[in-house]
């Protein structure tokens, strides 16, 4: 399975930014995001969704790094499949252009009700997540009830 490279997925940007969608369905990333994916030796884009409401932006090394994972770690074939279709059905392969935009199919954009109130971004080991303002607001409640117990955790890890 091919690894991958910690030096890029650790250049990611902290923090969460604001995004925007435009009328032909073209998202704006922070100018460090867009810096993050110009970093990348494959200038390739996939986009697809793994959770509702949540658009997921995958480099190349990372989308690959997770087709092998599905298709050569997967325990579970069936499941493995059923992923690797939905993925594939909802998604497609872009590229940002040169004014940092990148093109999300109008199947995927309009099933994650992209357009219809402004838009949050961050990233997490290389995957960049956009979503609505409402679906960042219940994600960060969620993580809120966690905490206390995630906490510990992390502690248990030597955390600071």
């Amino acid at each position: 399975m091919p690894r991958l490279s910690e030096e890029k997925i650790n250049a990611a940007p902290f923090g969460s930014s604001n995004a925007s969608i435009d009328d032909k369905g073209r998202i704006k990333l922070s100018t460090a995001l867009q810096k993050f994916i110009q970093a990348q030796s494959d200038n390739r884009l996939y986009v697809t969704t793994l959770e509702d409401g949540v658009l997921a932006i995958y480099p190349a090394e990372v989308w690959q790094h997770n087709v092998a994972v599905m298709q050569e770690t997967f325990e579970d074939p069936t499941a493995a499949e059923t992923m690797t279709f939905l993925l594939h059905a909802m998604g497609g392969a872009t590229e940002m252009d040169g004014q940092g935009r990148i093109l999300i199919p109008a199947k995927l954009r309009d099933s994650l009700d992209l357009t219809s109130e402004p838009l949050k971004a961050n990233c997490f080991k290389g995957r960049i997540d956009v979503m609505r303002d409402s679906v960042f607001d219940r994600k960060v409640a969620e993580a809120m009830e966690r905490r206390a117990q995630v906490l510990l955790q992390l502690k248990a890890k030597q955390f600071i």
